[in-house]
């Protein structure tokens, strides 16, 4: 029981000074470059995920089997 306490003490500790061992490092400025070549690849996807969200969403409610 001992070991387990110790453990979490130490796992609590490592997590807290995740932040500040984090700041130590060179941070980039501005937003990463995006290629532009193919914008219609990225216009689609998004369509196609629109489009499979709608119809998981609008699917008929008497398909289900909570009856």
């Amino acid at each position: 029981m001992k070991r387990a306490k110790i453990l979490v003490i130490l796992i609590v500790l490592w997590l807290s000074a995740a932040p500040a061992l984090a700041k130590r490092r060179k941070r980039t400025t501005g937003a990463p470059e995006i290629e532009s070549s193919m914008p219609w690849l990225a216009t689609g996807y998004a369509f196609a995920s629109l489009a499979g969200i709608c119809v998981v969403g609008f699917k008929n409610s008497k398909r289900t089997h909570l009856d």
